[in-house]
């Protein structure tokens, strides 16, 4: 069947508000253009639309100065580690900043200047991270909240970044490798040890997560498309290195794969409505919700579940401003 679209009043040309789809229920949706003087342009590529409830967003963080990223809560969610970002002299600045959702206060913390994608430990005594990066380097490190300390885990000279905790606090999940090859998910003891190769198979993985029992890790995987584009489907892998099991094959990009409290669900940052909005997939009963999708939030950065709860904390782009949203 078709559907005419209304353009929205209150956003750019390219978006539009139709009415009348039910709430719940899954549509595929393939655009065409009609111009001025009736010429038509080809089909886009298909987008996924699950209509729900407004969302109940809360903004977190609002600050002009700074770009806000690589957010991630506390073991408790009364923190939040972040990165912000700031131009000086013509370069980019990373720091990460620690900061109290019960008092506003917020804290920098003494690390590098390249800092990016932190990561709090169990205890939350330790906080993950990865910096020195340049072209072709870069280096998980351990940062001890309490003494101030910085210690190196990863040795090798290699492209090491986006870690993230076990449950237990004993490992860390993190990608690795170099230009011009594909990036694999290891795992590392946070003493440091020799690292452990998880994955080998072609495609670059990305952004792996731990789940809550210990024994799997969430990744997503770049997948080239018969057009010269590429798609990220997720994927799940045992801790102790097994063969992987698909989570979500298509032609769209999921990534942010982050799994809930009880380990039921997994959120998930797709662009499969036409922008990169919050999915959640229900593992038993492999069902998918759209999360988030009005026009409050332009489009969504990176997203991370709550330890405790059924929030799901969230940057926005291209403003990099820090939210939550509550599910049902």
């Amino acid at each position: 069947f078709k559907i005419v679209g209304n353009e929205n009043p209150k956003g750019s040309s390219s978006q539009f508000k139709i009415d009348g789809l039910v709430n719940g229920a899954t549509y595929y949706f393939a655009i065409r253009a009609i111009g001025e003087n009736y010429e038509i342009s080809e089909f886009s590529n298909t987008i996924m639309v699950i209509p729900a409830r407004k969302e109940d967003i809360k903004r977190i963080i609002v600050n002009p100065v700074y770009d806000h990223s690589s957010a991630t809560w506390s073991r408790d969610a009364g923190r939040l580690a972040f990165v912000t970002t700031r131009f000086r002299n013509e370069h980019l600045l990373h720091s990460v900043v620690h900061y109290s959702l019960s008092s506003g206060e917020y804290e920098r913390l003494d690390v590098t200047t390249d800092a990016l994608f932190p990561s709090w430990s169990p205890d939350a005594q330790r906080i993950a991270y990865n910096g020195g990066s340049s072209s072709d380097q870069s280096h998980i490190f351990i940062y001890e909240v309490d003494s101030d300390i910085t210690n190196q885990v990863t040795k090798a000279e290699m492209i090491n970044w986006d870690p993230d905790w076990s449950p237990d606090g004993r490992w860390l999940a993190y990608v690795s490798g170099n230009s011009g090859i594909d990036h694999q998910i290891f795992k590392i003891s946070a003493t440091g040890d020799e690292p452990i190769q998880l994955t080998h198979d072609a495609g670059s993985k990305f952004y792996p997560n731990w789940s809550p029992n210990g024994r799997v890790i969430l990744y997503s995987k770049s997948v080239p498309l018969d057009d010269g584009t590429h798609a990220r489907d997720i994927y799940m892998i045992p801790a102790d290195g097994e063969a992987p099991t698909l989570i979500l094959q298509l032609q769209w990009e999921d990534h942010y794969a982050t799994w809930s409290p009880d380990g039921s669900q997994i959120a998930f940052v797709s662009n499969r409505s036409g922008h990169p909005e919050i999915w959640v997939l229900e593992i038993a009963s492999n069902t998918l919700r759209q999360v988030t999708g009005t026009f409050l939030v332009s489009r969504v950065g990176s997203a991370e579940w709550s330890p405790v709860d059924n929030r799901i904390l969230f940057t926005d782009l291209p403003d990099q401003n820090l939210y939550t949203v509550a599910l049902d």
